[in-house]
């Protein structure tokens, strides 16, 4: 007995000197097993730590491996506790559990916490660390942090004040430079340093928050995949080359700050930038734009001082529209080094102009800028809360409501009334006008939407027919129409409804018209033209009859099953109707339907030839004619 206790002590201290983590792999023998007990009671607390170091350096290893191998490296790493019953409970329960990057626990300790039992290489299981995995946080600063999600490309930059700055090459975000496709700088955020995306090709989206104040040495250079780029408004200093050479720049707005500035090679480079627009602040552009060889149109402010060869190299340049006078712009030129626009023609008084927006109800509403040269297009964004709509704007709350969705500026600051009205809808039956089409309700469903069917025009106040044809001569019938905050789908052109209008000359049927009524465009004599179609199933009886000039008919329905009786007559030009998708024609379906009608051809689908050939018979249709593809 003394003997072998003199063994396992020998044995154990051999253990401790090569650091061979054999309770590990003790599962190869079982005459380890013992041994190990052995030494835990011989060497007591130097075996211990031992065995602590061991387990300690498990899960560095464990997170390199999947699922299936963590567990089989739970199993084999705790046999030295199956011996103690207790001990041995609480192994087996832990090893059911997720793998946790946590230290095993050890014989004798607290009961794990309880976790409810998932088997590892499920689909959630994946799917969960997946989503784990997708996600990279870490620190600019103390006081400004990241979050990087590979899955979609987004970085987010977060938290008060500003980045550090950086050699080029060695941006924070290198690793991830062809995965970055979206940037989103944060409120609180103040600077952005240099070379932060510097050449980072795949970005096409940059959002940046108005408390950025300034951008350091070429921290967009090259981003060759920006499109669209709005600046924060408190922007003080653009340094040299920040944008150099992103060449998917289309247009620019520089904000306007007190003593703002343009230093040299800002945007240098950025070929495809064809418009510039600098607000009202900004003091000083050197060589900004220098080789920007595709802009054509400049806007300045009154506020430039200096422009030492802002946009050298710029070979396109057609106008300039400055806000000062013709005096104020040479001593621009000639008194501090402007430059030379030999060709270009400058409009001088061409002032930046401010737009006000009335207090908005039941709604919100975005504009793309709150002020503008004279002919910039500004957007509206509206929308309105549950139970409105838009109803559209007064330029300085009076006269005509507008309801396209961009604004004009015009010479003057203006201000914008914008207008939700509740939505209320209309009875079946009702009449409603959504110019130039009058409309009746045939359905009403209660989830907002509803069906109508064209009457046909509204009553117009004009009389000279010429005017008339230029208005309305070629038109399309809405799939659907809006009124009162309500969609109604148009399913129907009523009986009667373009009777003997003389103003038509072309004309599209609607999306979603599945009828046709009799007479709906006789004697229209003017129509030349008819085709869509696209769910028409029955053109009613006379329904183009008496169109002298009408000579082209192409539907593209593939649902068409009737037409009525004498839908063509006395159409004198008509030589050829074209119904290629039809497929549910029938022979009751076309009786008479050419009857006093000029048409010699029929075009059907190529496999319904040989069965419509059947159908189009001089004694079925009332006229002979051939059925080609």
């Amino acid at each position: 007995m003394k003997l072998k206790r003199l063994l396992a002590g020998l044995l154990s201290m051999a253990l401790i000197a090569s650091v061979i983590p054999s309770i590990v792999f003790a599962d190869e023998a079982e005459g380890e097993i013992e041994e190990t007990n052995v030494t835990e009671t011989t060497v007591g607390e130097t075996t211990t730590q031992t065995e602590n170091e061991t387990k300690s350096s498990e899960p560095e290893r464990k997170e390199e491996t999947e699922p299936s191998e963590e567990k089989e490296s739970t199993e084999t790493s705790e046999p030295a506790e199956k011996t103690d019953p207790e001990t041995s409970k609480e192994t087996e329960s832990a090893q059911e559990t997720v793998p946790s990057e946590s230290d095993p626990a050890e014989p004798g300790s607290e009961e794990p916490e309880e976790t409810v039992p998932s088997e590892p290489g499920t689909k959630e299981d994946e799917v969960s660390r997946k989503r784990s995995d997708a996600v990279h946080d870490g620190h600019l600063t103390l006081d400004v942090t990241y979050s990087f999600n590979d899955q979609d490309g987004t970085l987010t930059i977060s938290g008060t004040g500003g980045t550090m700055s950086y050699q080029k090459g060695y941006s924070p975000f290198e690793s991830y430079k062809n995965q970055i496709k979206k940037v989103i700088i944060n409120d609180g955020v103040t600077f952005i340093g240099s070379y932060m995306f510097y050449g980072f090709k795949n970005i096409t989206s940059v959002s940046i928050a108005d408390s950025v104040t300034g951008f350091d040495r070429s921290a967009f250079e090259g981003c060759t995949g920006i499109t669209e780029l709005r600046l924060p408004s408190k922007l003080e200093d653009v340094y040299w080359d920040v944008f150099k050479g992103c060449t998917g720049l289309k247009s620019i707005t520089i904000p306007g700050n007190t003593d703002g500035r343009l230093l040299p090679g800002s945007f240098s480079g950025c070929t495809g930038l064809t418009t510039v627009t600098i607000k009202e602040g900004v003091s000083s552009i050197k060589e900004a734009f220098k080789d920007c060889t595709n802009i054509k149109t400049i806007n300045l402010p009154k506020s430039i001082k200096y422009m030492t060869d802002a946009f050298a190299g710029c070979t396109s340049i057609t106008t300039i529209n400055y806000a000062g006078t013709e005096e104020e712009w040479k001593k621009i030129n000639d008194g501090e080094g402007g430059g030379n626009f030999t060709g270009v023609k400058i409009n001088f008084k061409k002032a930046m102009h401010k737009i006000t927006v009335m207090p908005v109800e039941n709604g919100k509403i975005t504009l793309s800028d709150y002020e503008g040269y004279q002919g910039d297009e500004i957007k509206i964004t509206a929308v309105p809360d549950s139970g409105y709509y838009y109803d559209g704007y007064r330029y300085n709350g009076t006269g005509a409501v507008y309801l396209d969705m961009t604004i004009k500026m015009s010479d003057s600051d203006i201000v914008l009334e914008f207008c939700f009205k509740e939505i209320t809808q209309q009875r079946i039956g009702s009449k409603i006008e959504v110019f130039p089409f009058k409309f009746e309700v045939t359905n009403n469903a209660t989830d907002g939407t509803g069906t109508v069917k064209c009457l046909g025009f509204v009553n117009i106040n004009v009389t000279d027919e010429a005017m008339l044809i230029q208005m309305f001569g070629a038109l399309a019938m809405p799939s659907t129409v809006t009124k009162d905050g309500v969609v109604y789908i148009v399913t129907a052109i009523a009986p009667n409804a373009f009777r003997d209008v003389k103003y038509l000359k072309s004309f599209t049927i609607g999306a979603n018209v599945t009828v046709i009524g009799n007479n709906a465009f006789y004697g229209c004599s003017n129509l030349a033209k008819v085709s869509g179609g696209t769910r028409l199933k029955t053109i009613g009886s006379n329904a183009f009859a008496k169109c002298p000039k009408l000579s082209s008919f192409t539907i593209t329905s593939k649902v068409l099953s009737k037409i009525g009786t004498y839908a063509f007559a006395k159409d004198t030009k008509l030589k050829t109707i074209c119904i290629k998708n039809t497929t549910k024609l029938t022979k009751k379906g076309v009786k008479k339907s050419l009857k006093s009608s000029k048409i010699k051809t029929v075009k059907v689908k190529k496999s319904k030839v040989k069965k419509y050939k059947k159908y189009f018979t001089k004694k079925n249709c009332g006229r002979k004619v051939k059925v080609k593809k």
